[in-house]
Protein backbone atom coordinates (compact mmCIF):
# COMPACT_ATOMS: atom_id res chain seq x y z
CA UNK A 1 0.00 0.00 0.00
CA UNK A 2 1.12 3.26 -1.07
CA UNK A 3 0.10 6.67 1.19
CA UNK A 4 0.21 9.42 -1.40
CA UNK A 5 0.50 12.95 -0.75
CA UNK A 6 -0.59 14.64 -4.14
CA UNK A 7 0.03 18.30 -5.09
CA UNK A 8 -1.14 19.80 -8.54
CA UNK A 9 -2.15 23.81 -9.18
CA UNK A 10 -3.83 22.44 -12.37
CA UNK A 11 -5.08 18.75 -12.84
CA UNK A 12 -4.65 17.07 -16.10
CA UNK A 13 -7.74 14.45 -16.01
CA UNK A 14 -8.10 11.76 -15.29
CA UNK A 15 -4.81 12.05 -13.69
CA UNK A 16 -5.72 13.29 -10.17
CA UNK A 17 -4.87 12.19 -7.23
CA UNK A 18 -7.11 8.77 -7.09
CA UNK A 19 -5.51 8.08 -10.48
CA UNK A 20 -1.64 8.12 -9.00
CA UNK A 21 -3.09 6.09 -5.77
CA UNK A 22 -4.66 2.92 -7.78
CA UNK A 23 -1.20 3.14 -10.12
CA UNK A 24 0.97 3.11 -7.70
CA UNK A 25 -0.40 0.81 -5.18
CA UNK A 26 -0.75 -1.49 -8.53
CA UNK A 27 2.87 -1.36 -9.02
CA UNK A 28 4.05 -1.43 -5.12
CA UNK A 29 1.80 -5.05 -5.31
CA UNK A 30 4.00 -6.29 -8.57
CA UNK A 31 7.03 -5.33 -6.54
CA UNK A 32 5.99 -7.28 -4.06
CA UNK A 33 6.73 -4.46 -1.60
CA UNK A 34 4.97 -5.31 1.98
CA UNK A 35 5.40 -2.61 3.90
CA UNK A 36 3.57 1.06 3.74
CA UNK A 37 5.28 3.25 1.67
CA UNK A 38 4.63 7.20 1.38
CA UNK A 39 5.66 9.62 -0.97
CA UNK A 40 4.43 13.07 -2.83
CA UNK A 41 3.52 13.21 -6.58
CA UNK A 42 3.95 16.37 -7.63
CA UNK A 43 2.21 18.13 -10.90
CA UNK A 44 4.74 21.18 -11.92
CA UNK A 45 5.26 23.53 -15.14
CA UNK A 46 8.33 23.27 -17.31
CA UNK A 47 10.09 26.65 -14.90
CA UNK A 48 9.76 24.36 -11.75
CA UNK A 49 10.60 21.52 -13.72
CA UNK A 50 13.87 23.27 -15.05
CA UNK A 51 14.97 25.02 -12.02
CA UNK A 52 14.69 21.41 -10.13
CA UNK A 53 16.96 20.11 -12.89
CA UNK A 54 19.28 23.01 -12.33
CA UNK A 55 20.11 21.79 -9.24
CA UNK A 56 20.99 18.48 -10.40
CA UNK A 57 23.42 19.72 -12.72
CA UNK A 58 21.12 19.82 -15.76
CA UNK A 59 19.88 21.94 -17.93
CA UNK A 60 16.08 22.81 -19.13
CA UNK A 61 13.15 20.86 -18.26
CA UNK A 62 12.55 17.31 -17.99
CA UNK A 63 9.40 15.30 -18.00
CA UNK A 64 9.89 13.29 -14.14
CA UNK A 65 12.57 13.54 -11.07
CA UNK A 66 12.53 11.86 -8.28
CA UNK A 67 14.41 13.28 -5.02
CA UNK A 68 14.68 10.56 -2.47
CA UNK A 69 14.79 10.68 1.00
CA UNK A 70 18.21 10.49 2.88
CA UNK A 71 16.67 8.55 5.98
CA UNK A 72 14.64 5.52 4.95
CA UNK A 73 13.96 4.37 8.49
CA UNK A 74 10.35 3.59 8.78
CA UNK A 75 7.97 6.14 10.97
CA UNK A 76 4.51 4.93 12.44
CA UNK A 77 5.04 1.86 10.02
CA UNK A 78 5.15 3.70 7.22
CA UNK A 79 8.81 4.02 5.03
CA UNK A 80 8.42 7.40 3.94
CA UNK A 81 10.28 7.15 0.24
CA UNK A 82 10.65 10.71 -1.07
CA UNK A 83 9.30 12.68 -4.21
CA UNK A 84 8.17 12.55 -7.86
CA UNK A 85 7.98 15.50 -9.60
CA UNK A 86 6.23 15.28 -13.04
CA UNK A 87 5.57 17.50 -15.77
CA UNK A 88 2.56 17.21 -17.64
CA UNK A 89 3.48 19.80 -20.61
CA UNK A 90 6.52 17.89 -21.44
CA UNK A 91 5.28 14.29 -21.10
CA UNK A 92 2.84 15.49 -23.39
CA UNK A 93 5.22 16.35 -25.41
CA UNK A 94 7.08 13.05 -25.44
CA UNK A 95 3.34 11.19 -25.67
CA UNK A 96 3.01 12.82 -28.83
CA UNK A 97 6.32 12.37 -29.64
CA UNK A 98 6.07 8.47 -29.38
CA UNK A 99 2.12 8.19 -30.01
CA UNK A 100 1.35 7.18 -26.71
CA UNK A 101 -1.65 8.72 -25.27
CA UNK A 102 -0.60 11.28 -22.12
CA UNK A 103 -2.22 8.60 -19.73
CA UNK A 104 0.29 5.85 -20.96
CA UNK A 105 2.89 8.40 -20.75
CA UNK A 106 2.14 9.87 -17.86
CA UNK A 107 1.66 6.15 -16.06
CA UNK A 108 5.23 5.52 -17.28
CA UNK A 109 6.70 8.64 -15.74
CA UNK A 110 4.97 7.72 -12.77
CA UNK A 111 6.40 4.11 -12.27
CA UNK A 112 9.72 5.48 -13.22
CA UNK A 113 9.85 7.73 -10.57
CA UNK A 114 8.99 5.32 -7.60
CA UNK A 115 11.77 3.25 -9.23
CA UNK A 116 13.98 5.60 -8.22
CA UNK A 117 12.85 6.38 -5.36
CA UNK A 118 13.57 2.70 -4.53
CA UNK A 119 16.88 2.93 -5.85
CA UNK A 120 17.23 1.95 -9.61
CA UNK A 121 18.81 4.00 -11.20
CA UNK A 122 19.32 3.83 -15.51
CA UNK A 123 22.39 6.18 -15.02
CA UNK A 124 24.87 4.10 -13.57
CA UNK A 125 25.34 1.81 -16.13
CA UNK A 126 24.35 0.05 -19.22
CA UNK A 127 23.21 -3.22 -17.11
CA UNK A 128 21.20 -0.91 -14.92
CA UNK A 129 19.78 1.00 -17.60
CA UNK A 130 18.46 -1.88 -19.41
CA UNK A 131 17.33 -3.49 -15.62
CA UNK A 132 15.32 -0.89 -14.91
CA UNK A 133 13.83 -0.17 -18.52
CA UNK A 134 12.22 -3.64 -18.39
CA UNK A 135 11.02 -4.07 -14.99
CA UNK A 136 9.36 -0.28 -15.66
CA UNK A 137 8.01 -2.02 -18.97
CA UNK A 138 7.05 -5.37 -17.02
CA UNK A 139 4.90 -3.10 -14.31
CA UNK A 140 4.00 -0.96 -16.96
CA UNK A 141 2.02 -3.94 -18.69
CA UNK A 142 0.87 -5.15 -15.97
CA UNK A 143 -1.15 -2.33 -14.71
CA UNK A 144 -2.66 -2.20 -18.28
CA UNK A 145 -3.16 -6.09 -18.35
CA UNK A 146 -5.80 -5.07 -14.87
CA UNK A 147 -7.13 -2.00 -16.04
CA UNK A 148 -8.43 -3.74 -19.35
CA UNK A 149 -9.84 -6.66 -17.12
CA UNK A 150 -12.37 -3.67 -15.27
Amino acid sequence: MIEISFKAKKLYPPCDAKFFQRLLDKSATYLGLKKTIGLSINLVGPKKMADLNAKRGKKGPTDVLSFPLNAKTPTDDIMELGDIFLCPKIILKNAVRDQLSFEDMISQMSIHGLLHLLSYDHERSAKEYKSMMNLQDKIVRHNKSLANKR
